[in-house]
């Protein structure tokens, strides 16, 4: 178990979670796939890496109750859509359960996506409270606030890598450049997924970025 890099959980019984998990090691990326029913359990788990998608957000909140992950680096919570239908607590008690368990894991992560149903103040008090100062990549919706702070509070000193969905998102493209600008020259690479017919960045402010040093990876819709 411990010589696993790649550790997917389908057709998991409930029960055998809390053995498999604590025997992986950190070099693990362990990947939940299938549906489970409800369950609580206490376990301590090495893996390095967490990469929760196609569940539902009821899996989601008993799993980052049930984990400790103190050698966590990487953590993805991507939920099965749609999310405002599935999510059977609310906005701020979902962000308290991730809170916690990136509190009583005590990981020190260096990437983050949180691709959940959560408000862009809620994502600031995630990133503020908690001790990812070593936070080198990070993927968000397009929240308003979080981008706000990303420019004017010094949140995440070190990050180099942002991935932005832009949408559905309010932002305009003023507001991004002059976040992005604001992270030169730490941040080095910006990979944004936006419709090429009604994007949220130009050709021409991509090219003048490019031009900058950062460099701008386009994905989405042609």
């Amino acid at each position: 178990w411990s010589r696993l890099r790649r550790c997917e959980l389908s057709q998991v019984h409930i029960e055998d979670l809390p053995w498999i998990l604590p025997l992986l090691s950190a070099d693990t990326t362990v990947f939940p796939l299938n549906e489970m029913p409800r369950f609580t359990f206490g376990v301590k788990s090495p893996i390095g890496a967490l990469e929760v998608g196609r569940c539902t957000p009821a899996f989601v909140t008993d799993l980052v109750n049930s984990l400790t992950t103190p050698s966590l680096k990487k953590l993805s919570i991507t939920p099965d859509r749609p999310l405002s239908s599935h999510f059977e607590t609310s906005d701020e008690d979902l962000t308290s359960i991730i809170i916690l368990f990136l509190r009583h894991s005590a990981c020190t992560l260096t990437s983050l996506n949180l691709d959940v149903a959560i408000p862009g103040r809620d994502l600031v008090s995630i990133l503020g409270l908690l001790e990812v100062s070593s936070l080198l990549h990070l993927t968000i919706g397009g929240q308003a606030e979080l981008v706000d702070a990303l420019t004017t509070h010094g949140l995440l000193p070190h990050l180099q890598s942002l991935d932005m969905n832009s949408w559905f998102c309010r932002l305009t493209e003023a507001t991004v450049v002059a976040m992005l600008e604001s992270r030169r020259p730490m941040l080095r690479t910006l990979r944004i997924r936006q419709d090429k017919m009604n994007s949220l960045l130009s050709q021409a402010t991509v090219n003048e970025l490019i031009e900058k040093g950062l460099e701008v990876l386009e994905y989405g819709f042609s």
